[in-house]
């Protein structure tokens, strides 16, 4: 009896012992397989299928690196989310990567930290249109504007949903909704609001719809007009000119006295060598501006005391210090002539 109490005991002890060993050995297996996807993502290429054999998308790969993906993943185009940054290294290695290979590639300027321009927004939906694929789409770390732009090919798909989108947006592929990036987020939630205003639900046609004729990139829109600059200038003569200002976004424009934290207008007064001889800004009192709604500006420049031809700049500024140039918007220039 003794004997078999004894075997039964030590039954149940090497059953526990296999019971910890799996359990401590499962839980590696998640330890490690955790600590692989922050590695890739964080410090790797962080590659992923955004639609399997067709959209693939990755960080900055090397040149090596991306010869092997063109070759494995059989890509036919690269969409390059950082501009053409010629001629920094990792650009002309992409560049010669894709001579070499004989596939397009395709340079649109996006930002992790401000809203893409209405103009790069309407390039990259020309590009993915006419494009071969499959296509390889990458920024720096692959986690922003890679997001960004996997979820507007995910919302470009029969029976697509918001939801998938903002996954492709998400911390599982390195991105976070935190200060400057939360833009990325914004930009779907811009779409969403829109489909409120008509009371729609999302279809692949309205979400182009909207990239093509109605997004706005936040407050970071508006209109610059000088409305009365002197025709004759003569040297040492202060320059008063009106500048009128619209907003042309779907937000209320809030401009702040004292301080350079809400929407005002900077100016910058230029030679023909380039030199800045005057920079001011307008705009730093208590003031909302509703959308469609102007407001005119009183502005001067001071007596110059150089004879020839000059032009003044003219730019809106908003949250964060991010000009709407930067946004996409136009800068506004106006050349004129000082006289003896």
């Amino acid at each position: 009896m003794k004997h078999n109490f004894t075997q039964i005991a030590e039954y149940i002890h090497r059953k526990c012992l296999n019971k910890k060993c799996i359990r401590k050995c499962f839980i590696f297996g998640i330890v490690f397989f955790l600590g692989f996807q922050i590695f890739d993502i964080f410090i790797g290429t962080n590659k992923h299928w955004v639609i399997v054999n067709e959209v693939y998308r990755s960080a900055q790969l090397s040149q090596g690196e991306l010869e092997k993906v063109i070759q494995e993943k059989n890509i036919k185009t690269v969409i390059n989310l950082r501009g053409c940054s010629y001629p920094q290294d990792w650009y002309m290695g992409e560049a010669k990567s894709t001579l070499q290979t004989n596939i397009s590639q395709e340079d649109i300027t996006l930002s992790a930290s401000r809203f893409p321009a209405p103009s790069e927004i309407r390039r990259l939906v020309e590009v993915l249109d006419h494009t071969m694929y499959p296509i390889l789409i990458h920024c720096r770390r692959g986690s922003d504007r890679t997001g960004l732009v996997s979820g507007i090919v995910c919302l470009l798909q029969p029976n697509s949903k918001i939801e998938e989108a903002r996954w492709h947006c998400s911390i599982r592929y390195g991105h976070f909704r935190a200060l400057g990036t939360a833009r990325v987020d914004e930009f779907f939630d811009f779409y969403e609001n829109w489909l409120q205003e008509i009371d729609a639900s999302h279809t692949p046609e309205l979400f182009r719809r909207w990239m093509l004729n109605e997004y706005k990139p936040g407050v970071y829109y508006g209109k610059i007009e000088i409305i009365d600059f002197p025709q004759t200038i003569q040297r040492l003569q202060t320059i008063p000119f009106q500048v009128k200002v619209t907003n042309l976004s779907r937000q209320v424009w809030h401009l702040h006295s004292g301080t350079y934290a809400g929407i005002h207008l900077r100016y910058i007064v230029r030679n023909t060598r380039g030199d800045v001889l005057y920079t001011d800004r307008a705009g730093l009192l208590e003031k909302s501006i509703q959308p469609q709604e102007s407001m005119v500006f009183q502005l001067g420049i001071p007596p110059l005391r150089e004879v020839g031809e000059f032009s003044v700049a003219l730019d809106l500024i908003g949250p964060n210090q991010i000009s709407f140039v930067q946004s996409g918007g136009e800068l506004l220039i106006q050349h004129f002539r000082i006289n003896e």
